[in-house]
């Protein structure tokens, strides 16, 4: 298992999960060997500083999203998925900014990087409904029948998905 990245290119499909983990750990082989594991952690306090700043944004006091964030730092199930190697931190991560920009109503980003979520593990799609509800509330709100957010949300994270798996795939030349 410590060895696959080296044969990815030539053995693995960019339709199986293995793929991009075995590419985010060539550098395994060229600094260190643990350099995964530093990859994942460092994803996690990204992704805990992230839910800071959603807190923040949504005007709760600094204790308190102090207090919600270490529910990520300090969950025991976190620690042990990206200490061991896993790019689930990466996928969550994702989701959490993805959050962070639909929070800002920037759709645009949004919709991007949960697209590239989908694109890179596919269980995020069961939060594409929330999402977009959510930017179909935010149209109510505007009241404007020209433009869409909700639309943008799903044009621009379809994209965004299909985008990158023809991207890979003609990378690997294995359509």
């Amino acid at each position: 298992n410590e060895y696959i990245s080296l044969y990815t290119y030539s053995v693995l499909s960019p339709s199986e999960e293995l793929f991009y983990r075995s590419y985010l750990m060539i550098p395994n082989h060229i600094f260190f060997s643990d350099f995964g594991k530093v990859l994942f952690s460092g994803v996690d306090i990204v992704c805990g500083y992230a839910i800071y700043l959603i807190f923040q944004f949504l005007n709760v006091n600094q204790r308190k999203a102090i207090q919600f964030s270490c529910f990520w730092f300090l969950n025991p199930f976190v620690i042990i998925i990206s200490t061991r190697g896993s790019a689930d931190t990466i996928v969550c991560f994702l989701v959490v900014i993805t959050l962070f920009y639909l929070l800002q109503e920037k759709i645009c980003f949004g919709a991007f990087f949960f697209g590239l979520s989908i694109h890179f593990k596919i269980y995020p799609i069961i939060y594409s409904i929330l999402f977009i509800f959510y930017c179909m509330d935010l149209d109510r709100k505007r009241k404007t029948r020209w433009y869409s957010y909700s639309m943008e949300f799903i044009v621009i994270s379809c994209s965004t998905f299909f985008f990158c798996t023809f991207f890979f795939f003609s990378f690997c030349n294995k359509c």
